[in-house]
């Protein structure tokens, strides 16, 4: 039976190849389509991420959902859009150390009040429509899951079997493995959308048509942008939106 992993931060397609340049753990719904390409047998996937952008996170539940063989997950770590691509399992189980989180959906956003009532409503939307797969998973109301979303709710393994999100327990025998869960604290490991743009910029930059040796032009560039822009990444600094416009949903 086939392990995929989805670790790290949940991306989207086109911000993937930046969260690789920075070493950065990720998972984006083309990793996961082209583990899943050709195949019909069951699958297992292993879950260790604290979540990312709704859209991706829900690109990722509808392939497994959409998939004909057996989907088995298995959950280290489920947080925020994680958690989601978690209900698409046939069986979901979960190690002893494990943790599931679900919350609000997330959004920047600037401009007048027309502004804000738009991305309070299009929250709102997105709060409900998540909700659907975890209500799908657990069979509890909706009402209930969209409190839990409320409030930020932490799950151990019992408390998730309780809810409903978990079917069984992990039981290891022998030589447990050793679980390393993302090392990203409380975070999602969200690489700030200016940083994206400004390395993607960099990126495709016209170089000069002279012979020298790209390899090591590449090298160097790269070591530069991973200096330029670290301090930025940590310290999650956003440039200030346009105004009347939001940003990827977060989850």
């Amino acid at each position: 039976m086939k392990k995929i992993k989805v670790h790290g931060t949940i991306v989207t397609n086109d911000n993937k190849w930046i969260y690789d340049l920075f070493d950065m753990d990720s998972t984006s719904p083309k990793d996961i389509s082209d583990a899943l390409a050709g195949m019909t047998d069951d699958v297992v996937i292993e879950i260790n991420s604290y979540g990312g952008y709704v859209d991706a996170g829900n690109q990722i539940y509808s392939d497994l959902k959409n998939y004909p063989g057996n989907v088995t997950v298995e959950v280290l770590m489920a947080g925020s859009a994680a958690s989601i691509i978690t209900m698409a399992g046939d069986k979901v189980r979960m190690a002893p150390i494990g943790r599931i989180m679900i919350h609000n959906a997330s959004v920047g956003a600037q401009g007048d009040y027309h502004a804000m009532d738009v991305a309070s409503e299009a929250l709102q939307m997105t709060n409900s429509a998540i909700a659907n797969a975890y209500v799908a998973k657990s069979g509890i109301s909706k009402e209930e899951v969209l409190a839990l979303m409320d409030k930020e709710t932490w799950m151990d393994v019992e408390k998730a079997m309780e809810y409903g999100f978990v079917d069984e327990v992990i039981e290891y025998t022998g030589n447990s493995p050793e679980l390393q869960l993302v090392a990203n604290g409380l975070t999602n490991g969200i690489i700030p959308q200016n940083v994206i743009e400004k390395v993607r910029n960099q990126k495709q930059s016209p170089v000069a048509d002279v012979k020298v040796d790209t390899d090591a032009i590449v090298d160097a560039i790269y070591e530069k942008l991973k200096a330029e822009f670290y301090v930025e990444i940590v310290n999650n600094e956003e440039e200030e939106p346009k105004a009347n416009s939001f940003e990827r949903f977060l989850f």
